[in-house]
């Protein structure tokens, strides 16, 4: 697997406990990742590295999927990345943040989008992963907190049949 936004490693962990033999750890930040994930054989850090600007190439070696938390940048301006890396087939698992998908219109205090706006987003990044070949396969809530933004994990699969754009955002619809 290749885990875009690393961080301090939480989608990594859960990928390790559940029986992935290997994590790549992407992030543009620095010895974020907790040093108990860094040290463990099953994964490699890349720090200081734009998974906008990721290849295949870049990577040590071939990945089946792909998981993301990404933080003040476009989940669209990635997907480019994402299709190079997954395999014909392959998955990912990508965490949308709408109030990063906004270009900081709209945004509230506290940086809260108004689940009003998140449809028309959807809307894009639905046409966005599709023209990608990144089909879009299911939606669900990313677990809620009070005063926080409603986000949502999206998988996505290289390749393959999308489900229709109305289904997807009536799944959506249904998470509010």
């Amino acid at each position: 697997y290749c885990d875009l936004g690393a961080s301090t490693g939480g989608f990594t962990d859960c990928l390790l406990q559940r029986g992935a033999k290997s994590v790549v750890c992407v992030d543009v930040g620095e010895s974020l990742l907790a040093p108990s994930l860094a040290s463990d054989p099953r994964v490699v850090v890349m720090d200081n590295t734009n998974a906008r600007y990721l290849k295949k190439a870049d990577l040590p070696f071939p990945v089946d999927g792909v998981v993301s938390d990404l933080s003040f940048i476009s989940l669209s301006l990635v997907l480019p990345a994402v299709r190079d890396i997954l395999p014909e087939g392959g998955k990912a698992f990508v965490l949308f943040k709408p109030q990063f998908e906004c270009g900081g219109k709209g945004l509230q205090k506290r940086g809260i989008l108004p689940v009003s706006r998140h449809a028309a987003l959807l809307d894009v990044f639905y046409d966005t992963a599709s023209a990608l070949s990144l089909s879009p396969q299911k939606i669900v809530n990313a677990p809620l907190r009070p005063q926080k933004n409603v986000e949502y994990v999206v998988l996505l699969q290289r390749g393959g049949e999308a489900i229709p754009k109305y289904r997807f955002l009536a799944q959506a619809a249904r998470l509010l």
